[in-house]
């Protein structure tokens, strides 16, 4: 049986060859337009190989949740936290692909909560205090 983590290793290696032929072959990317290069291949590593940007983990998101547990959510609430902020920590991670979660999306996520607030039941206060708990975990 093949390891996970040798085939992810693998995919890696071919997708970082790719990237090199689509470099080689469109001259453009590596010419004098450096806005041009630097919006189009920070965009293309970013697919292939996440970004580096911070990002609340997997670890911080436990931290925060029992901040939350400790701030007075009750399980109801925390449930509904997780439906809304949880599946980027379930799914399985590589050192290429870093999971949690960056500003922006915490941003378009409480977004979300402030304008679905019928759909999770929680209050301006409560999403207040996710907001907060979360930001200061990036």
């Amino acid at each position: 049986m093949i390891d996970q983590n040798y085939i992810c290793d693998k995919i890696d290696t071919l997708l970082i060859k790719l990237i090199i032929q689509i470099m080689k072959l469109d001259s453009r990317l590596l010419g004098n337009d450096r806005k041009m290069c630097g919006t189009t291949m920070g965009g293309i590593f970013d697919i292939f190989f996440g970004s580096n940007k911070p990002r609340v983990t997997g670890k911080e998101y436990k931290k925060a949740k029992n901040e939350m547990f400790s701030q007075g959510f009750s399980k109801r609430e925390r449930a509904k936290v997780d439906e809304i902020f949880a599946p980027d920590y379930d799914m399985p991670t590589t050192t290429s692909h870093p999971r949690g979660l960056e500003n922006a999306e915490i941003d378009a996520r409480i977004k979300w909560m402030r304008e679905n607030k019928s759909k999770h039941g929680l209050s301006d206060h409560r999403i207040d205090e996710i907001e907060q708990d979360l930001k200061k975990r990036v």
